[in-house]
């Protein structure tokens, strides 16, 4: 009885282990494959987004955040104006603009809009393709556990 708990035991953690391991190895392969996947499809998008304005617009949002919370080691700043360096695709766009003028001008707007977008789109086309991955291998190894188990089973 000792002898049979003991058996029982060591094959439950050893299952386990294994089905942590398969775990882990399906979910970094299908993770890998869904980001190459989605990187070679939204590759054409990526020419199209300015990255550049949309820095400047959520450098300009955080600028502003700072401003308004008082975290800026100005001692009188009431009497100034959160400014920035505001860049676009073409280089500098402006010096020292007011963060204002920067967070409703529609240039900047768009363009952060679009690149944020763009991630999420992409984060979810990622996890998207990694879950169908998941399935897919799960479901492959399923079969081929059983098919090896029933040919291990004719050995007699």
């Amino acid at each position: 009885m000792f002898e049979n708990s003991v058996r029982g035991g060591q094959i439950f953690w050893h299952q386990l282990t294994m089905f942590k391991q398969i775990l882990f190895r399906s979910f970094a392969i299908s993770f890998l494959i869904g980001i190459i996947v989605t990187l070679f499809a939204a590759s054409p998008q990526f020419t199209e987004c300015d990255f550049h304005s949309a820095l400047t617009f959520k450098k300009a949002e955080v600028t502003q955040w700072l401003h308004t919370n008082k975290l800026v080691l100005h001692q009188d700043i009431k009497s100034t104006f959160a400014t920035i360096d505001a860049y676009d695709a073409k280089g500098l766009y402006a010096k020292n603009i007011r963060v204002h003028t920067i967070l409703n001008h529609g240039k900047f707007k768009a363009a952060h809009s679009k690149v944020q977008n763009l991630i999420i789109s992409m984060v979810s086309s990622t996890l998207g393709i990694s879950g169908l991955g998941m399935v897919i291998i799960f479901s492959c190894w399923s079969i081929f556990g059983r098919k090896a188990g029933e040919y291990i089973a004719s050995w007699g």
